[in-house]
């Protein structure tokens, strides 16, 4: 066996070599490719459960201050504003003149909700800081899901036809107060100062 044939058995494995490690890739590229596809196409097959304009919302299931079951319906013939908080959470306490002002200016056109995400020290945030409307405990995920709830607080605006209209996450920081005045055509006081 001269170095000759050393030298082009040598090349012949490694071309073999080579080939294998392409078709490994290939093969990977393709298979990631595929996966992406499906991937993409059962997303497209979930509907949206977020509080997006033009969405309908029915009911809500809450529980009553005492803790018993209870259905919100929604689609009242009336528009409902529905006020996401929570007893602990530093935003909604400087929101809390906000909410009250908008309620007070807004009660005649719309069905104001509270709707509390816990009910720990909720009784007694609610003699504390008493709000002018009925307050409810909605805890479930599933059903803050159903509202696109991201954070406290959030303000939910329920068309009489049981459709979303607004959803405005936050307190009511100039920007945010400036959009729910126009809708309301309301004067909102601004936010509490963290440092009372």
């Amino acid at each position: 066996m001269t170095q000759n044939d050393n030298v082009s058995g040598y090349r012949v494995g490694s071309l073999w070599v080579d080939i294998v490690l392409i078709l490994f890739l290939a093969i990977s590229l393709a298979g990631n490719v595929v996966l992406g596809w499906k991937v993409k196409s059962l997303l497209a097959l979930v509907p949206p459960t977020e509080a997006h304009v033009g969405m309908p919302i029915s009911d809500l299931k809450v529980k009553t201050l005492s803790g018993q079951m209870s259905s919100v319906p929604l689609s009242a013939g009336r528009a409902t504003l529905l006020y996401i908080f929570k007893p602990n959470c530093r935003w909604c306490a400087a929101n809390l003149d906000n909410i009250r002002s908008l309620s007070s200016q807004g009660a005649a056109e719309e069905q104001f909700i509270g709707l509390a995400t816990t009910d720990e020290n909720l009784d007694a945030y609610l003699q504390k800081s008493p709000l002018p409307f009925p307050v409810y405990v909605i805890d479930d995920p599933a059903q803050l899901v159903k509202l696109d709830f991201i954070g406290t607080p959030q303000t939910v605006e329920i068309s009489p036809m049981g459709k979303v209209l607004h959803n405005w996450v936050g307190a009511y920081t100039p920007e945010i107060a400036a959009s729910i005045e126009s809708r309301f055509s309301a004067k909102l006081p601004g936010l509490i100062s963290q440092n009372k």
